[in-house]
């Protein structure tokens, strides 16, 4: 059972522009965006300890430093998403999650995607500081 968050602990989340581009590429539909986005706030509960973020899997993406964590379809959303974010931090007392963005989890995850969310993490990494 996860613990609650109290005042000035747990994982403050930051959702990437490219990340709202990719889950609307995904999802046309507001409500199914916004489920999704519930979904993502999950993540105020990460723990490295524990296979789930609540009730979805998470797992880290081999050779990045990249997480990836997978919502399943279900409702509104009609495939599951991978939703992939990344540990920076700026200020020590406040960790932060960036969520850099999302694909189908049926469609292709390669080296090319790799890259690019790698690359949304650095340019996170250098305008967060």
């Amino acid at each position: 059972m996860t613990r609650p968050i109290l005042r000035g602990s747990g994982w403050r989340i930051r959702i990437c522009r490219p990340a709202f581009q990719d889950f609307q590429r995904i999802s046309r539909r507001y409500y199914a965006r916004s489920v999704l986005i519930r979904h993502l706030l999950k993540l105020r509960w990460w723990d490295l300890e524990d296979p789930l973020v609540v009730d979805l899997r998470w797992r880290f993406v081999r050779d990045s430093n990249l997480v990836e964590m997978l919502v399943e379809g279900e409702g509104e959303l009609y495939s599951g998403v991978r939703v992939l974010f990344c540990d920076h931090s700026p200020n020590p007392n406040e960790p932060t999650l960036w969520v850099l963005g999302g694909l189908r989890i049926d469609d292709e995850f390669g080296d090319l995607q790799r890259t690019i969310y790698s690359a949304r993490s650095l340019i996170v990494q250098e305008r967060a500081d």
